[in-house]
């Protein structure tokens, strides 16, 4: 899954490379260089980060088009030289899931595609495109057997893909309203499938049997309604949503 320890990563990175955030959650330039690889590299939008085994933290960057890599002890950044035909642009990464070989899956919503790519940028595979049932992938996750769930903002819906990227069925979640927004998407041991809708303030919870059932919104009293945006999974414990 993307843990939560992840994403507290990345914002302690910020603050020691010396990022502002704003209030739309973009970063600037640093106004200091530690070791002199970090200047002019300022994060946009960063949509969705991963963590490989060796600690290494991918960011992916929607705003500026491209992913990043920072190694573990957070003093080296660089841009992912991300190999793309012609077909593949423009380049928006959104979700993102690394497996435990270094593949890394990513969600580019403006050509409904799911992009397969190593570290060192290279394609290795493409699943959907125009024409198939993907229509605007939001987030991607992967299971224990590598089948592949992708969430749809369009629908929205839930696709199943083989590890060969054929499709085992496609979930509707939901009813296609103005105001939602679903956002992130986590599997728990047991084959239950969770959906942030942060639009509705509501996580959605798909059984194996595929019963849909509904945590609604929490109003506070003070009209700040639960915005959900972010799944983590902890093994034996529980599903935290943020």
């Amino acid at each position: 899954m993307k843990p939560l320890r992840s994403k507290i990563a990345i914002i302690l990175f910020l603050v020691l490379t010396g990022y502002t955030l704003n209030s739309f959650g973009e970063t600037s330039t640093p106004y200091f260089d530690m070791v002199g690889t970090y200047k002019d590299l300022g994060i946009g939008t960063h949509n969705d980060i991963a963590v490989n085994l060796q600690g290494e933290i991918i960011v992916a960057d929607g705003d500026k088009h491209r992913l990043l890599k920072l190694d573990p002890d957070m003093r080296n950044i660089k841009v992912i030289q991300v190999k793309l035909d012609n077909k593949d642009k423009p380049f928006t990464p959104y979700g993102i899931f690394i497996n435990s070989t270094n593949n890394i899956y990513i969600a580019n919503p403006d050509l409904h595609t799911i992009l397969v790519i190593d570290l060192d940028g290279n394609i290795k595979k493409r699943i959907g495109g125009f024409g198939s049932c993907l229509e605007r992938p939001v987030d991607v996750t992967l299971d224990a057997d590598g089948n592949l769930y992708v969430l749809d903002m369009i629908g929205p819906k839930v696709h199943i893909f083989t590890p060969d990227g054929n499709t085992i069925e496609s979930i509707q979640i939901g009813l296609e309203l103005q105001d939602s927004s679903v956002t992130s998407l986590g599997l728990d041991s047991k084959g239950n499938i969770y959906v942030t809708d942060k639009g509705l303030g509501k996580v959605l919870k798909i059984t194996p049997s595929r019963q849909i059932f509904e945590f609604e919104k929490i109003d506070y009293g003070d009209d700040n309604l639960m915005t959900p945006s972010g799944i983590e999974y902890r093994y034996r414990t529980r599903i935290r949503f943020h």
